[in-house]
């Protein structure tokens, strides 16, 4: 990962990273209305210790959570109730999924969210720094030809999700 415009590269779990931000994004997206805006950003960060952290922040101008959701937004198949929603929200899981592997990876996930007004995660994961050979071949990054000649079969029940994964 590089982050923050400096050049530098970090190694992490890419698996578990995109899983996170793959669950704070979709739900961004589901709650977003059109024309809303959803941000992604990230800095690095030098912590006490002299260690590197990555600091994340996801943002929207969604619908936002209640105080009441918010304290046990991380619980396992916990979802707020939306009156005007009329999508299947899905199953609840995705905030425990991003708590726990925030958790693994010895980081720290806050959010602060109102009612009518949007939603901001930040979340901050420690890094090593990653040695980098400018004279390797780079290896496809997201979005680039990695499935070229393959084929995948995707199963999801969320309109959303499925959009997303396309």
């Amino acid at each position: 990962i590089k982050c923050g415009g400096t050049g530098k590269a970090y190694m992490l779990d890419s698996v578990r990273v995109e899983q996170i931000f793959f669950n704070i994004l979709s739900n961004s997206v589901k709650f977003t209305p059109p024309g809303g805006r959803i941000t992604l950003e990230c800095t690095e960060q030098a912590d006490e210790n002299g260690s590197d952290m990555l600091l994340f922040r996801a943002s929207d101008n969604g619908q936002g959570m209640s105080d009441e959701f918010q304290r046990h937004m991380y619980e396992a198949f916990s979802q707020e109730q939306k009156a005007d929603s009329t999508d299947g929200q899905g199953t609840g899981l995705g905030l425990a999924i991003v708590k726990n592997l925030v958790d693994l990876m010895g980081g720290l996930v806050r959010v602060n969210s109102e009612k009518g007004v949007g939603t901001v995660f930040n979340i901050a994961i420690p890094a090593r720094r990653a040695e980098v050979n400018e004279k390797e071949e780079k290896s496809p990054g997201p979005g680039e030809a990695v499935l070229n000649g393959r084929r995948v079969l995707l199963f999801e029940d969320n309109r959303i999700n499925a959009e997303i994964a396309e």
